[in-house]
């Protein structure tokens, strides 16, 4: 779907509400004259019970709490000012300083007679026409959870379970390049609140949305991939977490192409290694967080044993270790497993008002290391103010170091960037 289909349907929509609005509307002359005499009538927007509600998107729900619609977008402007040594730049990687839309999206998300939902969201960024990013239907009680049919987040990584709008900084690890990514497929999952446990698991087909890591996607091949975790401190109310998990994903002949190794500055890739193509791999991966009132950590180690169909069997290992710490007192929130939305204790109104929003330090390391390829390393520090649940303006300083001597191309660089977001969700 192109923008100018958006809009049109967007304009039908509204053709639409405006003659239910009128109930005396419409083009038989007849039925308004045989009408025309009857007392008028008012067509409640809202029924008796229903509401429309903010709450950091715009909601709908029916009187009888049955069903519900929500409808928002989040808009990710970005911007770097890059350094990178000649090798880098010779091998054909190179990057001006830039700005540029990360991500603008929308998206209408609901449920339907209290246990069937929905969401559809679309990326209007960086190509000329939307693409889907999440779009399926779920059913809620079915067999043992909710079963989730459509292309989602395969279940595999805190890092990436954890949606682009929280987390701590620009871009994800460098280990996030051995996770997979969006695909379509059916997935169960289910959440225990009580025991602070959850899990999910589907089978998956071809990979439309892929890491940068990936050479090849849409092809033949299935892929199994589940994930488990686990809070044994649970007070959210005290702001006090402590998280583990493990996730596995075993995928088919077909799958994908393994790329090499990558990097990303805000957006803005380069890589080494030449894509190998695979008869099959299995990933792994294990996780660990802990919130202690404004202090977070948080730490993945993730694996693919992979086979190539040739001599190469690019096996690779990825880890990173990060921390962060809110200076006005605020707290990581979570739920199901994964970080969600920061709330700031006072919202920023502007200079010389009162509220300061909330202001956060952070650090991390990541490595990336395939055999017979390449390696990779990477130190991030960043600084977020989240102005309220709604804005964030961050600000990343990043140095990467990527060494491609094993994997024959000779390439032994760095690369360092100071790079910004800001961010806005609705």
């Amino acid at each position: 779907m192109n923008r100018y289909t958006a809009l049109a349907g967007l304009g039908i929509v509204a053709a639409a509400s405006a003659a239910h609005a009128d109930p005396t509307g419409g083009a038989d002359d007849t039925a308004l004259a045989a009408t025309s005499a009857q007392p008028a009538i008012t067509i409640p927007v809202v029924a008796d019970g229903d509401r429309v509600f903010w709450k950091n998107d715009l909601r709908f729900t029916s009187g009888d709490g049955q069903t519900t619609y929500r409808i928002g977008g989040r808009i990710h402007y970005d911007g770097s000012w890059i350094g990178q040594d000649d090798a880098i730049q010779a091998a054909g990687f190179n990057e001006d300083d830039s700005w540029r839309f990360r991500r603008a999206r929308l998206y209408v998300k609901g449920q339907l007679y209290g246990n069937i939902g929905f969401n559809a969201q679309y990326d209007f960024a960086g190509t000329d026409v939307a693409d889907f990013t999440d779009v399926y239907m779920t059913i809620d009680n079915f067999l043992v959870g909710e079963l989730r049919v459509g292309q989602m987040k395969e279940p595999f990584s805190l890092e990436w379970q954890t949606s682009s709008n929280d987390i701590t900084f620009l871009e994800r690890s460098l280990a996030y390049n051995l996770s997979p990514m969006r695909s379509v497929g059916f997935m169960l999952s289910d959440w225990n609140e009580e025991n602070a446990l959850g899990w999910a698991a589907g089978i998956f087909g071809s990979m439309p949305d892929t890491s940068v890591g990936d050479a090849n996607v849409g092809r033949d091949g299935y892929a199994g991939t589940g994930r488990v975790t686990w809070a044994p401190t649970y007070d959210p109310d005290n702001d006090q977490i402590v998280h583990v998990g493990a996730s596995v994903s075993i995928r088919g002949a077909g799958q994908v192409d393994f790329g090499g190794i990558s990097y990303e500055i805000s957006g803005f890739g380069g890589g080494a290694g030449a894509a190998i193509p695979l008869e099959d791999s299995t990933h792994l991966g294990v996780e660990a967080a802990g919130v202690f009132g404004p202090f977070s950590v948080q730490a993945e180690f993730n694996s693919a044993t992979q086979n190539g169909t040739g001599s190469v069997d690019p096996d690779a290992t990825g880890f990173y270790l990060q921390g962060s710490y809110f200076l006005t007192g605020e707290s990581r929130p979570y739920t199901h497993g994964h970080f969600g939305r920061v709330t700031p204790e006072s919202n920023w109104r502007g200079f010389g008002e009162d509220g300061t929003g909330a202001w956060e330090l952070a650090a991390r390391y990541s490595m990336l290391d395939v055999d017979n390829v390449a390696e990779a390393s990477g130190l991030s520090a960043g600084v977020n103010w989240y102005l309220n649940p709604n804005a964030r303006i961050m600000l990343n300083y990043v140095m990467q170091s990527i060494d491609d001597s094993n994997g024959g191309g000779g390439l032994d660089a760095d690369a360092d960037a100071i790079s910004a977001r800001f961010q806005v969700t609705f």
